[in-house]
């Protein structure tokens, strides 16, 4: 039961990051280091990518 809390907490961690990244960049602002970290994006490769 513990594990399936844990697995579940993780995904939301991940969808609210995931948001948070969508909305920063929506607003032509780059995500905190923290939310690139939690996605497994350095800010290196974050700066590096053009739209």
């Amino acid at each position: 039961m513990n594990r399936a809390f844990q697995v579940i907490s993780e995904t939301f961690a991940l969808l609210g990051a995931a948001a948070s990244a969508a909305a920063a960049v929506e607003a032509r602002r780059t995500p905190s280091a923290a939310v690139l970290n939690r996605l497994g994006i350095s800010e290196a490769a974050f700066r590096n990518v053009h739209v």
